[in-house]
C-alpha cells in the first residue's frame, strides 16, 4: 500500500501477518530513491517505533533491501520491478541509486533515523536542556523504582523526632492511618506503594495540581467534625429504625421473606462500620422494599416500612457525599505525603542530574507546547520532512500530542508522513498505549472538544487516507479463515467502545494451503493443573513427532508465573527450553546458595541466617547425606535438654572455611566470585549464576560496595531477573503472549485460556473532586462517586478489550497449527464463557454436554526454515589465558563514563566517613568499619585514609569544628518545594558554622549552593553564620559569603 497515495498522510490499518514491515520499508526505500523533487535525503526521514528490537529489524530490513536492489539475485526480481515501477525508473538507473544511498546510508549511519519513540524524545529534551532547565548532562534512569526508593528514603531521613517537625508529624499520622485501617505497618514500603503513582503518565497533570495544593490542618479538623456529625445522623436514623421496629411488636415470622428480611433490618440498625460496609448493608433493593410494604398491608403495622424508607431515600442522597468525605479524612495525609515525594522526586531530578524514562514525554509536552515546529528543528540541527510511526496503537496519548505539530508542519509542506498500526493488537495499555487514537485516524483523538486541536484535527482528515491492509501472508489458510469466522462472531460479546477495534476483521489467506487447529474446553468448578500440563505435554510430543523441531513451538501464557511452571515441566521431561520470562534467576539453588552466602555475610552473627545457609550449603554440595548431615549440626543443652544448632559443629562436618564471614572485599561481584572458586562452582556452566554475577557487577558500577543496598535491591527487583539463553534448534520457546507480539511461530499452543486474570489490586490513580484530590484503585465502591463513575466504566471496558485483544494477538501467531485449552470456572470472568459460546455457535457439532472438543482444518505440508546450522557461543574460563591488565579495550566515551562513576563513587564513601567523624581515628575506624560492612571500597582505603590525614592537619578545619555540637546531613526546608542539605552544620554558642565537601573539580555551582545554605539558615534565626567549601583535592577550605 502507498506511495501512490495521492495525500501526504496515509494511515495503514495493518492486521496479524498483512505484511506491515514489509510496506513501512517499502514506503521508507521508494521515498530514498525517487528521482523527482518529492525525493527525501537520508536525514530528512524519521522513523519510530517502541521497541530497540523493532527499530534494529527495521534498519535491518532497510539496508538488506537495499542491498537486494543494488545486487539483485534471480529470487529479487519481483520485488525490484516492484521498487522500480513505484519510483519511476528503469532497473539500471535503480540499481545505481540504491548503491548510492545504501553507501550513503554507510557513511552517514548517525542520519539513518530509525529509533525509539523514547530516543526521538531524549533528542528533542537534549537540544532543549538549557529550556527546561536541566543541566546539560544529565543521566536516564530506567529503574523507575531506584528514584522512587531515594526519595522515600531522603523525606523518611528528614524527621526529627526532637523537633518534631512538619514531615515528621505527617509520617506519623500517615503510619497511624495505616495501622487503624489494619493496611500496611511497614511505613517504607507503605509509602513506596503509594507513591508509584507519581510515575503514571495518565496522573502527571493533577499531580502538578497537587504540588500546589496547600494541605491545612484545620480544614482537616473540619471534615473529621463533619463527618463525626454523618456518622450522628446515621445513628439516630437506626434508632428511629430499631424503635418502629419494637413499637409494632412484629415477629421475624410475621414478615414476609421471613428471617431474611427480618436479618436485613437488624443488618441496617447495627451496621457501625466505614462507608463500604455500610453501602452494603444499608443497599435497600426491590424485593426487601416490596416484602416490607407486603407485611405492613397484612398487619396494619405502617411505622416500621415508612421509616425504613425514610433512612432509604435519606442514605440514597447522602451515600456519595458521605464516602467521599471519609476518603478526604482518610487520605488526607496520604496526599500531603505524596505531594512531599513529588517535590523530592524533583529536587532530586535537580541534584543528581537524572531523568526518569516516564518524564520523558512530560517533559517534551512542556516544551512543544509553546513553540513552532520551524524553531524546534532549528534547534535540532535537522529538518525531518517525513515521519513514519509504527505500532502507532500503543502511542500514549502525550506522545502522539507531541509529535502532532512537527507532523503538521510536514502535511504543510506536502510531504509524506505514514502512520501504521492495528487496534486489534493494542495490548500495553497498561504502559499508556491508547488505541483509540488509532480508530480516529486521520483525525486526531480529541475527547475533550479541544478547539485548537479540532481545527488540526480537520486539516488532518483533509490531508489523510486511511488504507486497510486485508492480506495475510503468514498463517496457513485454515487458520486465517478459523480467525475471521471466530472473530466476528466474539465481536458481538465486546463491550461498544471497543467494537470498533475490529472494523477490519476479514483477511484473505496468501499462506500456505492447510492449517490446523485443535481446541478443548470444559466448565469445571476450577481449573485443573494437571490436565493443563498433561495437554501440553501431549501436544508438543504429538507435534515432534509428525516431524517439527523443538525450536519452531512456542508456548504461550498470559502470566510469568504460568510461563515458568510450563518450562519446568517440559524441563522435567526431558525437553530444552528457552525463555525470557519463565528462567528467574533465583529459581537455580547455586544462585540462592551465593544470595545465602551473602545475607550471612552482611550479618554474621545472626542464627537463621547461619541456619539456612547451612541447609543450602549441604543441598548443593552432599545432596545425599544432606538432611543427615544437618540433623548432626545441632547439639543438646545440658541446662534444658533443648536441640540447638552449632556453628561449631557445622564447621567441622563440612569444607566452609569460617573466614569467609570476616574476609573484607572489593565489591560484591568480587566477594560472590571468590566464593564460587573456592567452593569449585564453574559460573560458565551455569547460566542463572553467570546472571547472578551480571546483577551484581552492574549494581557495583552504580552504587559501589554496599552489600545491604544490594540485598535490598535483590530482594525488589534483581530476583525477577531472567536467564537469558541463546535460541537454538533444540529448545521449546516459552513466552508470554505480550512477548509474542510481532512474531510467528509454525505451532502455537496455549495451554491456558486464563487471560482474563486480574492482579489483586487495580493501579492507583489521583481524581480531582469538589477542590480537592482523591486516590482510587477504582473498584465498584468508588464509582458512586461523580468523579470517578465515568472513569471506572471506561475502565472496565478497556479491561475487558485488553484481554480480548491479547486473545487476538495469541490466535495470529500460528504458522501451521494452534492449540488451546480453556476450563470455564464460575469464579472466572466472562472471557472463557464467551469463548466457549462462539466456538458452540460456529461449531455446534463439536459440542459435548458442558465441554467442546475438536479440530479444524488440516495440518499442512511441514517446510523447515532454512536457517545456518547453530553455532552456539561457548564461553572459556580467563584462567586460560594471559591477563594483561594494562590494556584497554574500553573506548575514550566509555573510559570517562567510568572514570565519572569511580570518582561519584569515591565523593559518596568520603562524605559517607566524614557524616561520622569528629576525629581522624573515628575517620580510620569508620573506614574499617566501611570496608568490613561492604560499604566501602578496598580500593579507595588508602585515598581516603591520605585525605582524612590532611582533612584533620588543617588547622583552619580543626578551629571550625573545635568546641562546637556537630550535625550530620540535616535537611533544611527553604519553602514548600525547596530543600537543601548541607554536609555539615556546627553549632557553637555564638557562630554557626557550614561546611560543604566536594571531591571533584570546583564549579561556580558550588559557592551559589552553600549561599542558599547560609540564606536558609539565616531565615532560621542561627546565629553569625559562616559558609565555607573544603576541597578535598587540594586541601583547600574557601570562605562563602552569603
Amino acid at each position: 500500500m502507498s506511495v501512490t497515495n495521492k495525500r501526504p498522510l496515509l494511515v495503514l490499518n495493518a492486521s496479524a501477518g498483512s505484511g506491515k514491515t514489509y510496506n513501512l520499508v517499502r514506503n521508507y526505500l521508494v521515498l530514498l530513491l525517487k528521482e523527482s523533487t518529492e525525493k527525501a535525503d537520508l536525514g530528512q526521514i524519521v522513523a519510530m517505533t517502541f521497541t530497540n528490537k523493532a527499530a534494529y529489524e527495521m534498519k535491518t530490513r532497510i539496508i538488506r533491501d537495499l542491498n537486494k536492489l543494488s545486487n539483485p539475485s534471480a529470487s529479487d526480481q519481483a520485488y525490484v520491478n516492484e521498487i522500480a515501477q513505484l519510483t519511476g525508473q528503469e532497473l539500471p538507473m535503480l540499481q545505481r541509486n540504491a548503491r548510492i544511498v545504501l553507501r550513503k546510508m554507510l557513511h552517514r549511519y548517525e542520519e539513518f533515523n530509525v529509533l525509539t519513540i523514547d530516543k526521538f524524545n531524549l533528542k528533542l529534551i537534549r537540544s532543549f536542556s538549557r529550556d527546561l532547565n536541566l543541566p546539560e548532562q544529565f543521566d536516564i534512569v530506567l529503574d523507575e523504582q531506584l528514584i522512587l526508593e531515594k526519595a522515600v528514603d531522603e523525606l523518611l531521613s528528614t524527621i526529627d523526632k526532637n523537633a518534631e517537625n512538619r514531615i515528621y508529624k505527617l509520617a506519623i499520622n500517615f503510619a497511624r492511618t495505616n495501622l487503624d485501617e489494619e493496611t500496611k505497618w511497614d511505613v517504607k514500603r507503605a509509602l513506596m506503594d503509594s507513591a508509584q503513582i507519581l510515575t503514571d503518565e495518565r496522573s502527571y497533570q493533577v499531580i502538578a495540581k497537587l504540588v500546589e495544593k496547600e494541605f491545612s490542618q484545620a480544614e482537616y479538623d473540619l471534615w473529621r467534625i463533619q463527618y463525626k456529625e454523618y456518622n450522628l445522623e446515621i445513628q439516630r436514623w437506626q434508632q428511629r429504625v430499631q424503635l418502629a421496629l419494637e413499637q409494632s411488636g412484629l415477629s421475624p415470622d410475621q414478615f414476609a421473606g421471613k428471617s431474611t428480611t427480618w436479618n436485613k433490618i437488624q443488618k441496617i440498625v447495627r451496621e457501625k462500620g466505614n462507608a463500604k460496609t455500610k453501602l452494603e448493608a444499608f443497599e435497600t433493593k426491590d424485593t426487601f422494599l416490596n416484602n416490607l410494604e407486603k407485611t405492613a398491608d397484612k398487619s396494619g403495622q405502617n411505622e416500621p416500612f415508612f421509616t425504613i424508607r425514610q433512612f432509604a431515600d435519606y442514605w440514597t442522597k447522602l451515600q456519595a457525599p458521605y464516602f467521599e468525605l471519609e476518603l478526604k479524612v482518610k487520605q488526607f495525609y496520604l496526599l500531603s505525603i505524596l505531594r512531599e515525594l513529588a517535590v523530592f522526586m524533583e529536587n532530586i531530578r535537580e541534584k543528581d542530574a537524572v531523568i526518569r524514562v516516564s518524564e520523558f514525554n512530560k517533559l517534551v509536552s512542556e516544551l512543544v507546547k509553546d513553540e513552532e515546529a520551524p524553531f524546534i528543528y532549528e534547534r535540532l540541527g535537522n529538518r525531518f520532512r517525513h515521519f513514519f510511526l509504527d505500532e502507532f496503537q500503543d502511542t500514549s496519548r502525550l506522545q502522539w500530542m507531541n509529535l502532532v505539530p512537527l507532523v503538521h508542519e510536514s502535511l504543510g509542506h506536502g510531504q509524506f508522513n505514514l502512520i501504521v498500526g492495528d487496534p486489534k493488537q493494542s495490548i500495553y495499555r497498561f504502559k499508556n498505549g491508547v488505541a483509540e487514537q488509532f480508530v480516529a485516524l486521520p483525525r486526531i483523538y480529541n475527547p475533550e472538544q479541544n478547539a485548537s486541536v479540532e481545527q488540526k484535527s480537520d486539516f488532518f482528515e483533509h490531508m489523510g487516507a486511511l488504507e486497510e491492509l486485508t492480506e495475510n501472508w503468514r498463517s496457513g489458510k485454515e487458520i486465517v479463515e478459523f480467525n475471521n469466522r471466530f472473530f466476528e462472531v466474539f465481536k458481538e460479546t465486546m463491550p461498544e467502545s471497543g467494537k470498533s477495534f475490529y472494523n477490519q476483521i476479514k483477511q484473505t489467506p496468501r499462506g500456505k494451503e492447510g492449517g490446523l487447529i485443535t481446541f478443548e474446553l470444559t466448565q469445571k468448578d476450577e481449573e485443573s493443573e494437571e490436565l493443563v500440563l498433561e495437554r501440553l505435554l501431549l501436544w508438543v510430543k504429538t507435534c515432534i513427532s509428525d516431524g517439527y523441531q523443538p525450536h519452531e513451538i512456542c508456548i504461550l501464557a498470559k502470566r510469568k508465573a504460568d510461563c515458568n511452571t510450563y518450562a519446568n515441566h517440559l524441563k522435567n521431561n526431558g525437553y530444552q527450553v528457552v525463555s525470557a520470562d519463565s528462567l528467574l534467576v533465583n529459581s537455580d539453588q547455586h544462585v540462592q546458595l551465593v544470595i545465602a552466602f551473602c545475607r550471612l555475610r552482611n550479618n554474621p552473627t545472626h542464627r537463621q541466617l547461619f541456619m539456612r545457609f547451612a541447609e543450602l550449603f549441604l543441598r548443593v554440595f552432599s545432596p545425599e547425606k544432606a538432611f543427615e548431615t544437618y540433623q548432626l549440626c545441632f547439639e543438646t543443652l545440658e541446662e534444658n535438654g533443648k536441640a540447638v544448632f552449632s556453628r561449631e559443629r557445622f564447621f567441622q562436618l563440612t569444607a566452609f572455611e569460617r573466614n569467609h564471614l570476616s574476609q573484607g572485599f572489593q565489591d560484591i561481584f568480587s566477594l560472590m566470585q571468590n566464593f564460587l572458586r573456592d567452593y569449585k562452582i564453574d559460573e560458565l556452566q551455569n547460566a542463572y549464576v553467570h546472571q547472578l554475577l551480571d546483577i551484581a557487577a552492574q549494581f557495583d558500577l552504580h552504587n559501589g560496595p554496599d552489600l545491604m543496598s544490594f540485598l535490598n535491591f535483590y530482594d525488589g527487583v534483581g530476583y525477577k531477573t531472567n536467564v537469558q539463553l541463546p535460541e537454538n534448534k533444540h529448545s521449546i520457546k516459552v513466552m508470554t503472549a505480550h512477548k509474542s507480539k510481532g512474531l510467528e511461530f509454525p505451532v502455537v499452543i496455549i495451554p491456558s485460556l486464563r487471560f482474563d486474570v486480574k492482579s489483586p489490586k487495580g493501579k492507583a490513580r489521583i481524581f480531582e473532586s469538589n477542590n480537592h484530590f482523591l486516590q482510587s484503585t477504582l473498584t465498584k465502591t468508588d464509582a458512586i462517586l461523580p468523579a470517578i463513575e465515568p472513569f471506572m466504566t471506561a475502565e472496565k471496558d478497556a479491561e475487558i478489550m485488553d484481554h480480548v485483544n491479547l486473545l487476538y494477538v495469541a490466535f495470529t501467531r500460528p504458522i501451521d497449527r494452534l492449540y488451546f485449552l480453556g476450563t470455564i470456572a464460575p469464579r472466572d470472568q466472562k472471557l472463557q464463557q464467551n469463548i466457549f459460546d462462539t466456538l458452540s455457535e460456529i461449531y455446534p457439532q463439536f459440542v459435548e454436554g458442558k465441554s467442546i472438543k475438536g479440530s479444524i482444518g488440516t495440518a499442512p505440508a511441514i517446510i523447515h526454515e532454512s536457517k545456518q546450522e547453530d553455532l552456539p557461543f561457548t564461553p572459556v574460563s580467563l584462567n586460560d589465558y594471559l591477563w594483561f591488565p594494562d590494556i584497554s579495550i574500553m573506548s575514550p566515551e566509555e573510559q570517562l563514563e567510568n572514570e565519572l562513576n569511580t570518582q561519584r563513587r569515591f565523593g559518596k564513601q568520603f562524605h559517607a566517613i566524614m557524616e561520622q567523624s569528629m576525629t581522624l581515628e573515628q575517620a580510620q575506624e569508620s573506614i574499617d568499619r566501611g570496608i568490613l560492612k561492604g560499604i566501602i571500597d578496598t580500593a579507595f582505603k588508602t585515598e581516603l585514609g591520605a585525605h582524612a590525614t590532611r582533612l584533620f592537619a588543617n588547622e583552619t578545619y580543626l578551629k571550625l569544628i573545635s568546641g562546637g555540637t556537630q550535625l550530620d546531613e540535616q535537611t533544611l526546608l527553604l519553602d514548600q518545594k525547596t530543600r537543601l542539605r548541607p554536609d555539615k552544620i556546627i553549632l557553637h554558642a555564638d557562630k554557626t558554622v557550614v561546611i560543604d565537601f566536594k571531591t571533584g573539580e570546583r564549579k561556580p555551582e558550588h559557592r551559589t549552593q552553600v549561599s542558599q545554605y547560609l540564606f536558609a539558615l539565616d531565615l532560621m534565626k542561627f546565629p553569625a553564620i559562616e559558609g565555607w567549601l573544603y576541597y578535598v583535592n587540594e586541601d583547600e577550605l574557601v570562605r562563602i559569603e552569603m
